[in-house]
Parts: C-alpha cells; sequence; structure tokens
C-alpha cells in the first residue's frame, strides 16, 4: 500500500506542477496600460549594476541617463556621436566660408581690374599714315589708387600726360615711337626679350645710339604687342643716378633714358600689348598688380 500511495503522490506532484506551469504560460497578460513588457524591466534590472554608487550607498538604484557614457562594446555613445556632428558642421561650415570668400575675390579682380578700362589716348598725326606716340615708364605712379605701383603713361595730342595704356593708332600707317625711360633697370630673365623685334630696320635708338641688341641687364621694362610681332627693350637708369624720378608724371629734367623706334600697322583690330619684364614689386614672383592691369604696365593697341 505504502508503495501504491507513494506511486500515486508522485504522479499527482508531477501533474500538478505540469499544470502550474501550464498555467504560467497560458495566463493572459493582465499588466496596466503603459506598464514597461517583462524584458525591458529584465534589461533594467542589468543596467542597475552592483557596482553602482547609489546601491553602494544603500539609496534607490537609479536608471542610467542616455546621456551617460556607456562603456559597453559595440555601442557608439551619444556624446561621440555629438562630437562628430558638432566636427562635420564645423568642415562644412569651413567650405562654405571658404567658396565665398573665393568668390569675392574673384568678383573684386573682375570689377577692380577687368572692367576698368581707362580713356583711350591717341597718336598725333604727322602726315599721310604716319603717326606719333609718347610714352614714359615709371617706377611709382605716386597717387591712387596705387601710389606704388610701376606704371606708363601717354600722352595725349595736347601735350598732356594721362594715365592710361589704351592707345589709337590708325591702320595701315608707320607708328614712330619714343619712351622715356625713368625706372631704373630689374634686368631680363629672358635674354630673349633683349633683342628688338618687329620694328623697322630691326634697329632702336637709345640716347642717340642705335642698336640692334641691349645688354639683359641693363633692361627696366619691355614694350610689347605680341600678335604684331613687335617687342622691345627699354633701358633703366643708373641706380645711382641723380635727381630720379618718385612721382608721376616725370620730367625731362630728371634722370632718364629715350628710347625711339617705329612700326607699322596692318588691319583694324585691338592688339594687346604689356611689359614682360616681372616688375611689380611686392607680388608673387613680380606678375601681378600692375602687370596684369590695364592703365598700368598692361594696355590695348585700337588699330583704327
Amino acid at each position: 500500500m505504502s508503495g501504491g500511495h507513494d506511486s500515486e503522490g508522485s504522479e499527482a506532484v508531477r501533474s500538478c506542477i505540469a499544470g502550474v506551469s501550464i498555467g504560467f504560460y497560458m495566463v493572459p497578460d493582465e499588466r496596466a496600460e503603459g506598464d514597461p513588457p517583462v524584458r525591458e524591466r529584465l534589461r533594467d534590472d542589468e543596467e542597475r549594476r552592483p557596482d553602482d554608487p547609489d546601491r553602494r550607498g544603500g539609496g534607490p538604484a537609479k536608471r542610467r541617463s542616455p546621456m551617460q557614457n556607456d562603456d559597453r562594446p559595440g555601442q557608439a555613445t551619444v556624446s561621440s556621436r555629438g562630437a562628430e556632428t558638432v566636427t562635420l558642421s564645423t568642415r562644412l561650415l569651413g567650405v562654405v566660408l571658404g567658396v565665398a570668400a573665393g568668390t569675392a575675390l574673384i568678383v573684386y579682380y573682375i570689377v577692380g581690374y577687368l572692367m576698368v578700362t581707362p580713356h583711350a589716348v591717341a597718336a598725333t598725326r604727322t602726315g599721310p599714315r604716319q603717326a606719333h606716340l609718347t610714352l614714359q615708364t615709371v617706377a611709382s605712379f605716386g597717387h591712387k589708387p596705387h601710389p606704388d605701383w610701376v606704371s606708363y603713361l601717354a600722352k595725349n595730342p595736347e601735350g598732356k600726360w594721362v594715365h592710361s595704356t589704351v592707345l589709337r593708332v590708325p591702320a595701315h600707317s608707320l607708328v614712330k615711337m619714343t619712351i622715356y625711360q625713368f625706372d631704373t633697370a630689374t634686368g631680363l630673365r629672358n635674354p630673349f626679350w633683349g633683342r628688338p623685334e618687329g620694328i623697322v630696320g630691326g634697329e632702336m635708338v637709345v640716347d642717340g645710339k642705335r642698336l640692334r641688341e641691349l645688354d639683359p641687364n641693363l633692361a627696366s621694362h619691355t614694350f610689347a604687342i605680341p600678335d604684331l610681332g613687335v617687342t622691345v627693350p627699354l633701358k633703366g637708369v643708373p641706380d645711382k643716378a641723380k635727381n630720379q624720378c618718385s612721382v608721376a608724371p616725370c620730367t625731362l629734367a630728371q634722370a632718364h633714358t629715350t628710347i625711339t623706334f617705329a612700326f607699322r600697322t596692318g588691319k583694324r583690330g585691338k592688339f594687346r600689348w604689356q611689359c614682360f619684364v616681372p616688375c611689380a614689386a611686392g607680388f608673387i614672383i613680380g606678375f601681378g598688380g600692375p602687370m596684369q592691369t590695364l592703365g598700368w604696365m598692361d594696355g590695348t593697341l585700337e588699330v583704327v
């Protein structure tokens, strides 16, 4: 009997346990609305670690703030994501500011240099199909907006010096040139420019002496019209010459050299002329500022 009762009792216990187990899984979810699921509560409990300062002090466990650093591997912290966002924003701001600054410089160059055109200075008519032009070069203009810029000036038919490099000459004519050179020698980087090209007779006259070539070390500037094949080196004033000119226009009473030559024009058109000596002090390799600006060392020859 005892054995039978034991078997029946064991069987009853097992049935009871099974029923409880089944009941556990079959009990409907009766938690209040808004109460977190069991898994979320378990996860929160795991976050309440034994080494939490509040737990060690006996106080209630605190839930970790989303802004606190989480040193668990594989999870990026909010603070690091914020830092990455700030870095990206800073880079984007830098790019925008750089583009804006570059655009402003381009606009300034176009408006301040390329769109400013000096008045044209006409050559003086000296006969049928003949004209004469007189220019001077100065080491410093001496007036606003760029008092320290090197420059050319042109004399108009009334005999007045004009700060302009837009020259007007007749087509199919002989143009005689006189250039008064008031600047000191800086030398030529390319000796090729020491030989005059494209001028009548292949000779220039420097202070009354005919030359077919100038020592490159003695040159200060050049007068060149590439499309017409004209280039003439201009001899500089000695460094120790007395009574040197510093403010334009200069006078013939001041130290200077005189260069004369002639060239022929063809059909009508506009031709760029300029100096090929890098004489723009204070600019990269001497080719900025006055070297690329109309009215200074860069000009236009209007053949009409």
